[in-house]
């Protein structure tokens, strides 16, 4: 009921009239009702991580504003068809207690702006001697105050089918980041066996932050279903997630007590299948890649699939190859690998079977690249392991990974990003419609304004931009001379036809923009602060894909006719290699519009034999 509760605050708050805010894919206000106000000792952030033997052990954390002093889990075993009920305050129907075993500050960045006040605190409940395939039922209480009632399955000892979520790369994007979240639990809501969640790293942007963890701990709470379901986390490192905030998150993965400080560990999920966690950030060779040479041979002993997961790829899409290919490519072959999880490139991939630099049915199959938030890439499709049969595209995911006694079962699942998810939507202003445009120099101050002239502009249709080849404008003399663009497009509208319905930006812009609206700003993304000559923090966005937000409030700035929607674009600078801006303009019924209703689709579905045997005749 607490989910059902915050939905309806959304619902509440989207209908009420309010002050129109600028939104981006930094902008997470819209989700704000769904996470727990991090306040007091209230407990927040809650996780459940696994590390070596999730079988029989876990980490159950969370946070708190405050420190505290009294900080405990209540655990009680479930019967497989008794639901999750009860009042978050009442601990009494609870097994067992169990203390923290670890809490402490965060640590604070001064290089980001920290200051050395408390920013919140960490607890840690190591649970050990659990039941593998069992559910949990669990109560967290810090200084009297509760969390709501949750669960989380243990892994099965053996024999059982199981699945798992993977994905990579949540570090910039809030808006996508909190949206993908809900996928994964819409998708843990469709699959009630679904069994944890497997992050390939780069969780934040700068891992020295605090804040930044603890605005992804808040958004990770998204991840948890309507009915208090929580998806285990087995964390890999990114190259961003530097400092002591990964170690304070996931309670120290991988405490090997190596020199190097690096983090890679064997997670054994039951029923025959084996993760090794590992750390591209550490050097090629050294522990890491001993410890990975005397494991592997293990592992593919021990496990019916034997799956790897880390950061920088071997086989990549978008970057050159991790330092570590030709050290860790050969092992994964000489191991029979099944298959592979990858970050790093912000880009949707799935190679053909690698062995020895060529296709081969019995090699290893690489997947991922990373789209939990960050704003996608375009992927090389012309690598030799890219040749047909293989999978490249680009969108915010998961995979859905399924193993069985036989076979693993791949989906790669796409939030849809394209105005085609708003059911019952009316255009105002249709994609490719002729736009009066002004590039190469900067407007007067009023350019937004419905009283501009610009009658001196330029007239073109959208999209602008170039270096895509599929421009309709294109701006042949913006590279190495301007870094952005100012577009401005009339229409008409009656503001009481609009009852129940929201204007909705449908953009697809390549670095970033700022909307205005009748001389009032109500959309940006990928920037930072400021407009025009004077905006500041430009983030890389390739375009390639419509994005849709809704303008939240903006019907109270309409009139009958007359209507201006001024967008300026900007470019990550002048020396960049292409640029793209081309908005249309919808009115959408306000159900369609709700964040909380995730449209996504399977676009890549692949099936793996027990081939790693193939080799040996079976």
């Amino acid at each position: 009921m607490w989910m059902l509760h915050r939905t309806l605050l959304f619902v509440l708050t989207l209908i009420a009239a309010g002050p129109v805010t600028a939104q981006g894919f930094r902008d997470d206000s819209a989700f704000e009702s769904l996470w727990t106000p991090f306040e007091g000792t209230q407990p927040a952030h809650w996780r459940v991580v696994w590390h070596t033997d999730p079988r029989t052990a876990a980490s159950v954390s969370w946070s708190t504003r405050d420190a505290g002093t009294v900080h405990r889990v209540h655990l009680r075993a479930l019967p497989a068809d008794e639901r999750l009920t009860g009042p978050a305050t009442d601990p009494t129907s609870y097994a067992s207690v169990h203390d923290a075993a670890v809490s402490g500050p965060f640590t604070p960045s001064a290089g980001d702006g920290e200051s050395d006040g408390p920013l919140g605190s960490y607890h840690h409940v190591r649970l050990t001697e659990l039941v593998p395939g069992t559910r949990y039922a669990f109560l967290i209480e810090s200084d009297g105050q509760f969390s709501p009632p949750l669960e989380f399955r243990t892994a099965p000892a053996s024999g059982a089918d199981l699945a798992f979520v993977y994905g990579g790369d949540s570090r910039t994007g809030w808006r996508d980041r909190c949206r993908v979240n809900l996928m994964i639990a819409e998708l843990a809501t469709r699959h009630p066996d679904l069994l944890c969640f497997v992050h390939g790293g780069d969780f934040v942007e700068r891992g020295s932050a605090s804040a930044q963890w603890l605005r992804w701990l808040s958004h990770h709470e998204l991840t948890t279903t309507a009915d208090g379901r929580v998806l285990p986390i087995v964390p890999a490192r990114g190259n961003h997630d530097w400092g002591p905030g990964y170690a304070e998150v996931f309670d120290s993965p991988g405490r090997t007590g190596t020199e190097s400080g690096g983090a890679w560990f064997r997670t054994d999920l039951g029923a025959g299948v084996c993760v090794l966690n590992l750390d591209t950030n550490v050097p090629a060779l050294g522990d890491q890649l001993e410890w990975l040479e005397s494991e592997l041979p293990l592992a593919r002993r021990d496990a019916r699939w034997l799956l790897l997961n880390y950061h920088r790829p071997l086989f990549p899409a978008v970057k050159s190859p991790a330092a570590m290919a030709p050290y860790w490519a050969p092992l994964f072959e000489r191991n029979d690998v099944d298959l592979v999880f990858e970050s790093d490139g912000h880009c949707i991939k799935r190679t053909l079977p690698i062995r020895d630099g060529a296709v081969d049915p019995t090699g290893v199959t690489y997947v991922g690249e990373g789209g939990l938030g960050v704003p996608q890439r375009k992927p090389n499709p012309s690598h030799w392991y890219f040749a047909d049969g293989a999978f490249t595209g680009r969108g915010h995911h998961v995979t859905l990974v399924t193993a069985s006694a036989e076979s693993l079962h791949v989906e790669t699942h796409v939030l849809r990003e394209s105005d085609h998810t708003l059911e019952g939507a009316m255009t105002l202003i249709e994609r490719g419609a002729q736009w009066s445009y002004l590039a190469g120099s900067d407007p007067e101050a009023d350019w937004a304004s419905t009283d501009f002239d610009s009658s001196t502009w330029k007239v073109g249709p959208a999209g602008f931009g170039y270096g895509d080849g599929d421009d309709a404008t294109v701006l042949d003399d913006m590279r190495h001379g301007y870094d952005r663009v100012y577009l401005r497009a009339t229409f008409d509208v009656d503001p009481a036809a609009l009852a129940g319905s929201a204007l909705a930006l449908s953009i697809d812009f390549d670095d970033g923009f700022v909307a205005h609206l009748n001389g009032v700003e109500v959309a940006r993304s990928g920037v930072t602060s400021g407009n025009g000559p004077r905006a500041e923090g430009v983030v890389d966005h390739e375009a390639g894909t419509f994005e849709t937000m809704a303008l939240r409030g903006a019907t109270t700035l309409l009139r009958p006719t007359g209507n201006v929607l001024a967008i300026e674009g900007h470019n990550i600078s002048v020396s960049s290699n292409d640029f793209s801006l081309h908005p249309s303009l919808l009115v959408a019924p306000l159900d369609a519009l709700d964040p909380l209703r995730q449209h996504f689709d399977v676009v890549d579905d692949h099936t793996l034999r027990v081939r790693a045997k193939q080799r040996e005749g079976e």
